[in-house]
């Protein structure tokens, strides 16, 4: 290893593995509340066994990044309803005192924090033989298992270079909203390349479709993987369980953000990939400069909704982000890209970027090739006098050609026909429609620049309007 690359892979180090002060406080914390949740799910008489699963309980967290995996494993013949009816109201009672949240994966869990900044989750699973999975969490335990076979010590402090890595550039977190690397694939892929320079220089040469099997469950068969995984940009087969990839949640953006980061990371070291900076809030007139100066339009489609779960809002968001730039190029609006942003609470804001907000009057459209006689016959009596023929129809070679008036100018009026015009055949997610319906604004150009006292959203715009990854911005090492 480059001593330069040893020299910064060293101070990251120093960095990121916890203090012998912080583990003394999570395993304190970890053990009282493992002996809180045992007590209260006895009460229940389900035969639940509450064990600490998670990075805790293999080593592989980060400092100041601690999050408490507390599972509860209960006999097959136990109902799901019963974790929801009994054993989530005993875990209230029993942590009442911390503010509850119900998330919800497969089934519900509860999450609260505990000693102000600890996250906890409190997941019910089935305890079963491997492979007779009930649940999407039962594999759980196995992973702890197999993971605390394999790391040793050096592992696991290259797995929290990862995690930081990843972190850094903005591709950590299976959840929805994120779409990146677990901390199941970070670990695996550790362990598969034996080092996080080695990983690196692997992923700088990935392809679409490349197959990780550190178990070699399919013994190098990689069609066999790519065909039972079809169309995954990644596949990490599941230590475990050989049916399951671990990297069906990775949008293909982080992926290959991942293996651009990799290659420019080789090329030039640098601390900012694990460390970025801060990006500094701007000022609304900053905001807007920068909005002048992008030679498109930008426009941001802002409204308010119920509260909901996080993947549940994420899972919508997107949806609606995608349905609302095909709708918009039905008509002609060319999206170049977009992002959704919420403070997960009840606003969000999609952002767009259009070639144009408004369009000429008219739009020239072209028709079927004289020779085909049935197609030109139904062309010229559907558009000859029609009353949207702005010219034509006339012939361009063999083609006939039309101008036609647009019927929908602007961005704008297209928005606002949508919102309240149930005929436009475009499925809005169910529990955002009724807050778009009712406060959905859309504002374009300089004007989004005002969106930037929202809190939390003026970073998110700053980063949407600079177009660039946060790792491609220079930063000199400390």
């Amino acid at each position: 290893m480059p001593n330069e690359l040893s020299s910064l892979l060293s101070r990251v180090e120093a960095a990121v593995v916890p203090t012998a002060r912080e583990r003394g406080r999570m395993e304190s914390l970890s053990k009282m509340l493992l002996e809180r949740t045992q007590r209260a799910v006895d009460d229940t008489s389900l035969q639940g066994v509450a064990s600490l699963q998670g990075s805790m309980a293999k080593d592989t967290w980060l400092r100041g990044q601690a999050d408490l995996d507390i599972f509860i494993q209960f006999p097959p013949s136990i109902e799901r309803t019963e974790w929801t009816g009994r054993v989530l109201p005993a875990l209230r009672e029993e942590f009442g005192k911390y503010r509850i949240i119900e998330r919800y994966a497969e089934h519900p869990y509860l999450e609260f924090f505990a000693d102000s900044d600890v996250r906890v989750n409190a997941v019910p699973c089935y305890r079963v033989e491997k492979g007779r999975w009930l649940s999407a969490t039962d594999r759980t335990p196995y992973h702890k298992e197999w993971m605390n076979n394999k790391l040793t010590e050096e592992l696991r402090l290259h797995v929290r270079l990862l995690k930081r890595y990843c972190i850094g550039i903005g591709v950590y977190g299976a959840e929805i909203k994120t779409g990146g690397f677990s901390g199941m694939l970070a670990e695996t892929l550790i362990v598969h390349h034996r080092s996080f320079p080695n990983l690196l220089a692997s992923a700088s040469q990935w392809k679409e479709g490349t197959v990780i099997d550190v178990e070699n469950y399919y013994q190098a068969r990689d069609g066999t993987a790519r065909k039972k995984f079809d169309e995954a940009p990644l596949i990490a087969i599941d230590p475990v369980d050989p049916d399951r990839n671990l990297a069906a949640a990775l949008r293909p953006e982080r992926l290959w953000n991942f293996v651009a980061a990799s290659r420019r990371f080789l090329e030039s070291a640098d601390w900012r990939f694990f460390y970025p900076p801060t990006q500094r809030s701007r000022s609304l007139l900053e905001l807007k400069r920068k909005l002048n100066r992008s030679g498109t339009d930008v426009a941001a489609l802002s409204f308010h909704h119920d509260a909901m779960v996080p993947d549940i809002l994420w899972g919508q968001l997107y949806r609606l982000e995608r349905t609302l730039a095909e709708f918009m190029d039905r008509y002609d609006f060319q999206v170049v890209r977009s992002r959704a942003w919420s403070d997960e609470k009840k606003h969000s804001i999609i952002v767009y970027e259009l070639e144009r907000a408004v369009l000429p009057e008219t739009q020239v459209r072209q028709g079927p090739p004289v020779e085909r006689e049935a197609e030109s016959k139904s062309f010229v009596e559907k558009y000859a006098g029609a009353p949207d023929t702005r010219r034509g129809p006339w012939l361009d070679g063999d083609r006939w050609m039309i101008e036609k008036r647009r019927p929908i100018r602007s961005l704008d009026e297209l928005l606002k026909r949508l919102l309240s015009d149930d005929t436009m055949n475009v499925s809005i997610p169910s529990q955002l429609e009724p807050g778009l319906r009712k406060s959905g604004k859309l504002i374009v150009g300089d004007k989004v620049s005002k969106l930037g006292r929202t809190p939390g959203f003026n970073n998110a715009l700053i980063e949407f309007l600079e177009g660039k990854p946060r790792w491609l911005n220079k930063q000199a090492q400390p």
